[in-house]
Formats: structure tokens, C-alpha cells, sequence
């Protein structure tokens, strides 16, 4: 599953360090992928259904209280220019009380 696959949720789990449920996008895109940030746009909005449907409960019970958090996993490290972007969304999501953040994997 990746950020192609808009209507499902790539990853999620407890991150027990920080008491948050985490959700995970896989995003293997490259930055000049035209199609990025509409397939990021739907999977935030498949993630935030998921979450006020109170779907999660049913696989992760134990999150019920918790904090959560959105994380971008890339496979490519963003340029400068795409920074703004992801500061908006981090932005977004906060007035949710929704924490976001950007994972770039290291080259294989």
C-alpha cells in the first residue's frame, strides 16, 4: 500500500514513546510526480474519515484517548520549494489537534 492507494491506510500503529496513534503514508513518489499532492490531499482526507468514523477503534482499541499523529514516510528527501507545502499541511492538521510529520527514508 502507498500514497497511489487513496481510500486505504498504509500503516498504523502505537508509537509507545510517545503515547500517539501513528498513521503512515508510503510515499515512493518523486517530487516532480505532478499527481503528489492530489494523492496526498485524498489520503489525509481517507486518514480523517477513518479517524472521526472511529474506525481505528475496532483494529486498535487501545488508542482510544491518544494523541494522533500522521506521518509522511518519502522515499526521496524534499526540495526546498515543496517545504512550504508541508509546513501548511503540519499547519492543517494542527487545528485538528492532529500531529504531523515527514520521515525521509535513507538511500538503499
Amino acid at each position: 500500500m502507498t500514497i497511489e492507494d487513496v481510500n486505504t491506510v498504509d500503516f498504523s500503529g502505537i508509537d509507545r514513546s510517545s503515547n500517539e496513534f501513528i498513521l503512515a503514508i508510503s510515499d515512493h513518489l518523486p517530487w516532480d510526480d505532478d499527481r503528489r499532492y492530489d494523492l496526498l490531499e485524498q489520503k489525509i482526507t481517507s486518514y480523517l474519515s477513518y479517524l472521526s468514523s472511529g474506525q481505528f477503534l475496532e483494529t486498535h482499541p487501545e488508542a482510544s484517548g491518544m494523541k494522533v499523529r500522521i506521518d509522511l514516510i518519502c522515499q526521496y528527501q524534499p526540495p526546498a520549494e515543496h517545504l512550504d507545502i508541508l509546513d501548511a499541511v503540519k499547519g492543517q492538521l494542527g487545528e485538528m489537534d492532529i500531529n504531523f510529520s515527514q520521515i525521509v527514508l535513507p538511500p538503499a
